[in-house]
């Protein structure tokens, strides 16, 4: 470095030049930082988001509803298995879904069995 003033030769560590005390401004370099890519979303995960939230709100609607549970199970179960071939993991949506819906089959077999066993026993 170099005195602006008098042309003096400095050391980086000086504050002031050792020949004319004129103050010495240090050059702040400034590297601009590298590019940096954010991560955006692109409209094929933004789908496999909505289906994987349908998913869910159909396999938790299908607990509560009866007999439409086997409905909306059925919805909670397709619409995770499109989530599960995008993303390769399985939805929690998909898993409610199926176990709504063996509840459901299940409860039906066993209204079935009650009503067939109440008919053969003559109980109105």
């Amino acid at each position: 470095m170099v005195c602006k003033r008098c042309g003096a030769e400095l050391k980086d560590k000086d504050k002031f030049c050792p020949v004319c005390g004129e103050p010495i401004e240090k050059k702040i370099e400034v590297t601009p930082e590298p590019n940096v890519v954010k991560e955006t979303t692109t409209p094929q995960e933004v789908k496999s988001d909505s289906n994987e939230t349908m998913s869910l709100v159909f396999g938790i609607i299908s607990f509560f509803t009866c007999w439409l549970g086997i409905f909306f199970a059925i919805a909670a179960i397709i619409l995770g298995s499109k989530t599960k071939k995008e993303t390769g993991k399985m939805p929690a949506g998909m898993i409610c879904g199926i176990i709504s819906l063996s509840i459901n089959v299940l409860l039906i077999l066993i209204y079935i069995f009650i009503y067939i066993f109440a008919t053969i026993l003559g109980v109105n």
